[in-house]
């Protein structure tokens, strides 16, 4: 018996997503439903201009919130390889999804359905299927099959970059983590980082919709050598994906898209973990 196993025989670590004793990051329930989940197309409202296709995992609710919390703010970096596997699996479905206009796109606005694996998820999982099968944890969505399903060519994921005060607060990059670890999972991918977060210049929680987006756009600066990494990488073939945890307005993303389409690496999509929509005109 290893170390790791005695301290859990004693101080059995706590479930990320429903608080209930597990043996790693996720107990077996909220570990199914996760990789069961069916990454969808979601779209704020109302959606900012210059947004690219954006497809997300969950809603922001239930467990994924929780996980993300805790992954984010608590420190349990031990998520990241759970959470970067779901990346990509969102990933290779935004990638071989139909452009826009033609069929196999989800409804604008996607929400999960009330019923879903062990009801652990919530409202967290949009289309959860039968991850209730516990039997099959081992083998449901895992994103080792993601190469073999999902022969995307090469990728380019851009992380959605945090401020260095983020950083410092929290030991490190969240989303290049995350990207790092989806990029890990994908047969031809790479993470370039050819934006850096500025400091933030206040809440932007009471702005209007138009303001926020404004906002978003100055919030980004560029980094050189990022930038002629991604140049040599989209001259090379590869396609771009943006890639963030959560979506509420979309300013964010569509601000880091259009930075990255100004120089030279056009997105044809973007990449979230879980998505939350906001009244009209918030």
């Amino acid at each position: 018996m290893f170390l790791a196993d005695l301290v859990d025989l004693v101080l059995p670590a706590a479930c990320a997503g429903c608080e209930q004793p597990a043996r790693g990051p996720l107990c077996v329930p909220c570990r199914a439903a996760f990789h069961a989940a069916v990454p969808q197309r979601t779209r704020p409202d109302p959606e900012p201009p210059g947004m690219p296709p954006v497809y997300a995992l969950a809603a922001y609710a239930g467990s994924m919130r929780a996980a993300l919390l805790q992954y984010k703010e608590k420190g349990r970096r031990e998520l990241a390889q759970d959470l970067g596997e779901a990346l990509a699996r969102v990933v290779v479905r935004a990638l071989r999804t139909p452009a826009e206009g033609q069929a196999g796109q989800a409804p604008p606005g996607w929400a999960a359905p009330a019923s879903n694996a062990a009801g652990r998820w919530s409202a967290g999982v949009g289309r959860a299927g039968r991850a209730g099968q516990a039997g099959r944890v081992g083998q449901v969505g895992r994103v080792g099959q993601v190469g073999r399903a999902g022969r995307v060519g090469q990728v380019v994921l851009v992380p959605v970059p945090a401020t260095a005060a983020a950083v410092r607060e929290r030991h490190g990059d969240h989303m290049v983590r995350l990207a790092r670890a989806a990029a890990r999972m994908l047969p031809d991918a790479g993470v370039v980082m050819p934006l850096r977060a500025l400091p933030k210049r206040g809440d932007s929680a009471e702005l209007s919709a138009g303001e926020r987006a404004a906002a978003a756009r100055g919030a980004f600066a560029l980094r050189p050598r990022g930038v002629a990494e991604l140049r040599a990488r989209v001259a090379g073939g590869a396609a771009v994906v943006v890639v963030d945890d959560i979506v509420t307005t979309g300013a964010t993303l569509a601000a880091a898209a259009a930075w990255v389409a100004r120089v030279g690496g056009a997105v044809p999509r973007a990449a979230v973990l879980a998505a939350t929509q906001r009244q009209r005109g918030m």
